[in-house]
C-alpha cells in the first residue's frame, strides 16, 4: 500500500494506492501536522528526558515521557494513518512524506487499529507491516526497472522460504 502525504496551508492530501485502485483523502493543514509530528519527534529525539527535569528521578522522567509519547503518537497515528485504517491489512507500506513527517519513523507510530482505550496497551505499526520510506513514488517505478533484468545472487535461492543449500 502506497501512502503519499502532501502537506498544504489550507489542507493536506493523502493518497492511498493499490495495484487497483488510487484513494484521496483530505487532512488537515500543514501548520496542525507538523505541530503534532514536531512534538512526537521531541519526545523520541530527548532520549535522556532531562529538559528542565532534573528534579525528577531519571526513572520517573522516562515513564512520564512515554505516556506522553503514546499520547503524541497516537493522535498524529489517527491524523495521518485514521482514514486508510481499514485498508492496512497487514500490508506492506511503502511513505511517501512531506515536510516534517521525513522526521517521522512511521514504524514506531501506534497501529490506529491496535490501540485500547481501557488499559491502554498498544502496539507500534511496525509489528503487523513493513514500512519502507521513500522519497518520491516515482522511486518505486524506477526501482522495478532496474531490477527487471537482474539475475539473482548465485547462492539465492528462487523459492519462497528455502534457504539455499550448503555443501
Amino acid at each position: 500500500l502506497l501512502l503519499e502525504y502532501s502537506l498544504g496551508d489550507e489542507r493536506s492530501f493523502l493518497w492511498a494506492v493499490t495495484p487497483t485502485s488510487v484513494n484521496s483523502y483530505e487532512l488537515p493543514k500543514r501548520e496542525a501536522i507538523e505541530a503534532a509530528a514536531r512534538r512526537v519527534y521531541e519526545l523520541l529525539s530527548d532520549t535522556t528526558g532531562d529538559r528542565g527535569q532534573a528534579e525528577k528521578p531519571r526513572d520517573a522522567r522516562l515513564k512520564e515521557a512515554g505516556g506522553q509519547y503514546l499520547a503524541a503518537a497516537d493522535g498524529l497515528s489517527r491524523m495521518l494513518l485514521g482514514p486508510v485504517a481499514r485498508q492496512l491489512g497487514k500490508k506492506r507500506l511503502l511513505i511517501v512524506a512531506d515536510g516534517m513527517l521525513h522526521y517521522i519513523p512511521f514504524g514506531a507510530l501506534p497501529d490506529p487499529k491496535s490501540l485500547k482505550e481501557s488499559d491502554g496497551s498498544w502496539q507500534p505499526l511496525l509489528v503487523e507491516h513493513e514500512v519502507v520510506n521513500l522519497p518520491s513514488a516515482s522511486t518505486i517505478a524506477a526501482l522495478r526497472r532496474e531490477l527487471a533484468g537482474r539475475k539473482p545472487a548465485a547462492r539465492s535461492s528462487r523459492k519462497a522460504g528455502r534457504s539455499p543449500k550448503r555443501k
